[in-house]
């Protein structure tokens, strides 16, 4: 919670008024839409090498009869560690598509069934999330002490456990529609990794399946063509996001081609 400190003196006037607002639900705390970009970075101890989680939104489905909503999530993933000096870093970086489900969407975010029992809470605004209101929450327990912050559409913004050794995650950077806030993180980012721009291709090099999003349109049709320019196979789709089998695809590089109504959106895979 040091990290707020400052924020928290300087708006001691708008805790006041915020205090008595309506707290967060579980269902507005994980409010995303296609396309939301998170970047998250994990800190334990002093000196802890760079590192970093960045999550795109490329999928949402709600199933109101257990009133869920799963999301469909493009991870991009680095972490570091020291080698014979501390300049000399070693990264590692991993993709993947992972799924985040989320349960009991109107159950305050305090008080879910299984949250172990919470000391205080207060809700604020704080510079840090581009003046975005937080929900801050006391955790403790037995062998637990914990203070979590939580952001109106953002998930979880904080964590910190303060044991022996402190233990910290935090959201640095967050992109929702036109609205964009923090520094992005572009470590690593490459031919085979999109995710800056309207087109994901996952994974890239591909050999199966290859799964093609939109972030910001629908797809009208795909294309594979391949560095002669020939199209080599096409399919007439209306979706944002559309999985390709490529089974009956031979091995090489190609240029894949989305077309939208407001023009179209490319990227270079590698089929193996």
């Amino acid at each position: 919670m040091k990290h707020f400190i400052p924020t928290i003196a300087i708006l001691l006037v708008s805790f006041t008024s915020v205090l008595g607002q309506h707290k967060l639900t579980r269902g507005e705390v994980y409010d995303f839409d296609i396309g939301d970009i998170f970047h998250h970075r994990w800190e334990y101890g002093q000196g802890h090498p760079p590192n970093a989680k960045r999550y795109t939104v490329i999928d949402k489905e709600y199933t109101p009869g257990i009133d869920t909503m799963k999301y469909l999530v493009y991870m991009s993933e680095y972490s570091t560690q020291y080698g014979d000096t501390f300049e000399d870093l070693i990264y590692t970086f991993i993709e993947d598509t992972i799924s985040w489900i989320y349960t009991h969407l109107d159950s305050m975010i305090f008080d879910y069934p299984d949250s172990i029992p919470y000391v205080d809470s207060m809700v604020y605004y704080t510079d840090l999330m581009c003046m975005d209101t937080v929900y801050g929450i006391n955790f403790r327990g037995f062998e637990k002490n914990d203070y979590v912050e939580y952001g109106k559409g953002l998930g979880q913004t904080f964590y910190e456990n303060a044991g022996i050794v402190t233990d910290s995650r935090y959201l640095f950077y967050f992109k929702k529609g036109d609205r964009e806030c923090g520094t992005k993180d572009v470590t690593g980012i490459g031919d085979s990794e999109t995710t800056y721009s309207d087109i994901i291709v996952f994974p890239n090099p591909a050999s199966n399946n290859l799964l093609v999003t939109l972030l910001h349109d629908q797809i009208n049709s795909v294309y594979l063509l391949d560095l002669a320019g020939k199209t080599v196979w096409m399919d007439n789709v209306q979706t944002n996001s559309y999985w390709l089998d490529l089974g009956l695809i031979e091995p090489g590089i190609y240029i894949l081609k989305a077309t939208t109504e407001n023009g179209e959106e490319t990227a270079k895979i590698i089929i193996q």
